[in-house]
């Protein structure tokens, strides 16, 4: 076997994972229970799918529009806008169908105008954007929204008028007859500019994330099957119809992937590609810039800790922007430069290396010959100690950090956009889910039938698990976002049982008092999530127990009950996402938040006989309260 044919073989087989075959099982099943409806009652069947393809529509509108000021591809801007519009034609084309009864028109003409409508702008939106990817409409993007946005209404404007007040459109369907020249024509034209766009979008594909190219052009692909699956019904309730129906929601359902789930999970693939290969530019850059610092001589200072008398280099002084010896060498004389709002931490540190440590490193602002405050490193080490352990002469080195801590500033107020961006979107998304439910709730209402009962709970299942994966994402980006701090464990899991939904289990706390551990602040999380988890799973449990080990330098932290356990198969399958039947976060932030300080989790119970998980927090990590590490 080839190499070549060996890579292939492998990710094939990687792509099977549990999984991977879990989506392709619901997407088969759905696309049956669909298929099933339409025999049942295709109204109810066009329904759903123009619903779910507005839906997604929407969706990704609201993602493009609250993130219009920073997106730097106008790509997305176009494609973005477009799709709002694009929704409301369908919607009308969705309430126009034959038999809806929404609108005076008996023939099947009016609904299918719309959608020749709809696909018309569509197509041009999709190839009009990728004529734009790396370009801009109006100087430095100013006004590049507002004409989007003015274009897009005009020309729905123009559509829905040309059929419903002008008459002007031409007719694309003819009771008993079937479809007319121009749909048919019409089909073939959209598939063709959908082809071109394809085109451009392989030529320009170094401008996408490669995950968000492969979704875009999977879903222009379907645009296109689709568009050549309605060129050959005769009626608007036949098997073609309903084919082409399908093919245009895998098509939105990629356009999903490329926008809306890789907007959550991953905004900066899709919204900052640009942005994202720019600091990867100048990560390289700052490693090349490192190794040539390594190669040059930073600051040299060796300092008398007893008469205050000190030697700087001359690149110290040069650092500064000062001649050699322009300032004298003398502990008082650099302590004029420290600014005044670093100067009480730095020599409190100071004072606490001379008397204990061997080395240190400190961050401070110096203040440079011009008046303007320098962001810089030393580092030092004491080289000679009097009979008591106090260092009386110490050496070390100065370096220029302003460059660093301008990038950490600017990172963490890309966080805070960040975090403020996926605030909105998330309100936005949960707000178009309500209204998904409720269209779904009329429509449940108006079809009342048993049989569709089914297809309903599955909808709104998935519905609730969209919604928890978006609270899914308001808990993540707290990780990591303060800095870990010592906590006791006992108060700790004191703390989670007063929060958790625990009815009528009971938590006996045996962890003795005073453990700390090393962690993020989310911690407390943790506990409460481990509760919560034996609440809802343990069956009939009536007693969580938490106690804490120490064995070899290690402390182990032990949560159990006495529900019904969980099986062997499960014990690491339990942390990942989504598993079973529930949305399965709560472990999976758990084993998050632990793990940013090496701290790990894991179910090693017997079962039948409850649930038992081990928190291992290394040597390091932990200690008796009051106690130094």
């Amino acid at each position: 076997m080839s190499t070549r044919s060996a890579g292939i073989f492998s990710t094939v087989q990687s792509m099977k994972t549990p999984e991977t075959i879990l989506q392709a099982a619901a997407v088969i099943f759905i696309i049956f229970g669909l298929y099933l409806t339409s025999l049942r009652n295709y109204l109810l069947f066009h329904s759903i799918i123009e619903l779910a393809s507005i839906a997604i529509a929407f969706s990704i509108f609201i993602i493009v529009w609250n993130t219009r000021r920073t997106i730097t591809n106008t790509f997305f801007l176009v494609m973005g806008i477009s799709f709002l519009f694009t929704g409301c034609i369908d919607l009308v084309h969705m309430l126009a169908y034959k038999g809806v009864g929404v609108f005076a028109v008996n023939s099947a003409d009016t609904s299918t105008q719309l959608w020749i409508a709809a696909r018309y702008f569509q197509s041009i939106s999709f190839f009009l954007a990728t004529l734009l990817i790396g370009k801009s409409l109006t100087k430095d993007r100013k006004y590049d929204v507002a004409l989007i946005f003015s274009a897009g209404a005009l020309a729905t404007g123009f559509l829905i008028s040309s059929i419903f007040i002008w008459q002007i459109f031409p007719p694309c369907f003819i009771d008993g007859v079937g479809l007319t020249p121009f749909k048919i024509a019409s089909e073939y034209v959209i598939s063709l500019i959908l082809i071109a766009t394809i085109v451009i979008l392989v030529r320009k594909r170094h401008s996408f994330d490669p995950s968000v190219w492969r979704l875009l052009i999977a879903a222009q692909v379907f645009l296109i099957a689709g568009e050549l699956a309605f060129t050959s019904y005769i009626s608007v309730f036949g098997f073609m119809n309903m084919l082409g129906h399908l093919f245009k929601l895998a098509s939105f359902y990629f356009f999903y992937r490329a926008i809306v789930v890789v907007g959550i999970t991953r905004p900066f693939n899709l919204l900052f590609f640009e942005l994202k290969e720019k600091e990867e530019a100048l990560e390289k850059s700052e490693n090349r810039y490192a190794i040539t610092l390594d190669a040059v001589n930073d600051g040299l200072w060796d300092w008398d800790v007893p008469s205050g008398n000190a030697f700087f280099s001359t690149h110290y002084y040069s650092m500064l922007g000062y001649s050699d010896r322009e300032f004298p060498a003398t502990y008082e004389a650099w302590r004029r430069l420290v600014h005044p709002e670093d100067l009480a931490r730095v020599e409190l540190e100071l004072q606490q290396h001379v008397r204990t440590d061997t080395g240190f490193e400190i961050d401070l602002r110096m203040k440079t010959k011009s008046g303007a405050w320098k962001w810089v490193s030393t580092r030092g080490m004491a080289v000679d100690r009097d009979s008591t352990g106090s260092a009386i002469r110490m050496v070390g080195t100065l370096s220029d950090i302003t460059g660093r801590k301008r990038a950490e500033e600017a990172l963490v107020q890309a966080n805070k956009k960040l975090t403020l961006l996926s605030g909105i979107t998330r309100h936005d998304i949960n707000n178009q889910l309500l209204a998904l439910n409720g269209f779904l709730g009329i429509l449940q209402s108006e079809c009342p039938d048993p049989r569709f009962e089914r297809y309903f709970t599955r909808i709104t299942t998935a519905s609730d698990r969209i919604n928890a994966m978006i609270r899914f994402t308001k808990e993540y980006e707290q990780i990591g976002m303060k800095a870990p701090a010592w906590q006791e464990c006992r108060a700790l899991v004191d703390s989670a049982a007063g929060q958790a939904p625990l009815g009528t289990v009971m938590v006996k706390n045996e962890i003795p008092g005073g453990r700390e551990v090393f962690a993020d602040p989310l911690i407390a999380r943790v506990f409460y999530n481990l509760m919560d988890n034996a609440v809802q799973h343990g069956g009939k449990i009536t007693t969580i127990r938490f106690t804490a080990d120490q064995h070899d330098s290690e402390l182990t932290v032990v949560c159990e009950d006495d529900g019904e356990g969980i099986a062997t198969e499960d014990k690491e399958r339990i942390f990942d996402r989504g598993f079973d039947k529930n949305t399965g976060l709560g472990l999976t932030l758990a084993r998050e938040i632990l793990d940013i300080t090496g701290i790990t989790i894991h179910e090693t119970g017997e079962p039948g006989r409850g649930a038992r998980f081990e928190i291992r927090v290394p040597k390091g990590a932990w200690r008796t309260a009051g106690e130094v590490i």
